[in-house]
């Protein structure tokens, strides 16, 4: 169940693209920092509903955002912009937008990336960053099998052929998912037109991972995630093709005193919907409780 709770968010970039964010606030003054949502590469905020309304019972305010290109936000009419220095851009001016001075942020694979690019960038804005299933660098098998998926999902006649769709898909990954959460992650992909299942995002957010450049210049944010000084908690999905157990022995090696959950029969990426993710997000965001006035948000 949902909590319908929350206002609309509509604003501009700084290159003048509509983008759109939903606030869930809260019924009582607290001394905690808002939470951000940052969604996937092929997502949307609709990932972060159950989410948010967990987080929102325990007096969080919380605020989902659509990257452009996904969910309400406008399409870019330049595919080159779906980047993640666009995308950092993009979330400072959402900031800006609602004074906010300081926020925790929840970052789903490229969205993780999104937040530590954020706290390198203005570290005194950031609480604590939680990254779910991703790090400084990137299995290529899994980019390649986004990719691949995200060309296979084309609009459908129906609801029930887009939730077999779906789980077809990602069954090998989920096998422990009931039919709500089928259900739950196919309105992650598609959204209704007409009653029909369209694909939720722009086809074109995939170009900047298509091109030659990409390929050979692997993604490489290790210098960045040295710098990052506020707590952090990373979830590793068991089954990820995304984040390697390499990769997080090293990631725990370079920030010590970083968090790590495993969540175990899960693929790329935990839906944070699990009772172990969401535990555990709660316990970070509590246990960064501060009377600090610089936690408070200034008026918009």
């Amino acid at each position: 169940m949902y909590t319908k709770n929350f206002s609309e968010i509509w604003y501009s970039s700084t290159d003048e693209l509509l983008l759109y964010a939903r606030d869930y606030p809260t019924s009582t003054t607290s001394n905690l920092p808002p939470v951000l949502c940052l969604h996937g590469l092929a997502s949307s905020s609709v990932a972060f509903l159950s989410l948010a309304t967990v987080l929102n019972s325990h007096q969080h305010r919380v605020i989902l955002a659509d990257q452009r290109g996904r969910g309400h936000s406008a399409y870019d009419p330049n595919p080159d912009n779906y980047i993640l220095d666009t995308y950092v851009r993009d979330m400072f001016k959402l900031l800006d937008n609602q004074g906010l001075n300081r926020v925790f942020i929840i970052g789903t694979s490229m969205g993780g990336l999104i937040a530590m690019l954020m706290t390198h960038m203005q570290p005194q804005r950031i609480a604590g960053i939680v990254i779910n299933d991703v790090g400084p660098e990137i299995n290529f098998t899994g980019i390649a099998r986004i990719v691949d998926n995200q060309q296979r999902f084309q609009p459908l006649p129906s609801w029930d052929l887009a939730v077999a769709k779906v789980k077809a898909h990602y069954y090998s990954k989920f096998p422990n998912f009931s039919d709500s959460d089928w259900l739950e992650l196919t309105h992650d992909i598609y959204h209704d037109v007409n009653g029909l299942p369209v694909i939720n995002c722009d086809p074109n957010i995939l170009q900047p991972l298509l091109s030659p450049t990409f390929s050979a210049n692997p993604l490489d944010l290790w210098e960045i995630f040295r710098t990052i000084t506020v707590p952090m908690l990373l979830f590793h999905a068991e089954k990820s093709d995304i984040l390697s157990r390499d990769c997080v022995l090293k990631m725990q090696a370079v920030q010590p005193t970083m968090t790590t959950v495993t969540v175990p029969d899960s693929g790329h990426a935990p839906t944070l919907n699990e009772p172990v993710t969401q535990a555990a997000i709660l316990s970070f965001l509590q246990s960064q409780s501060c009377d600090n006035p610089s936690y408070v948000t200034s008026s918009a």
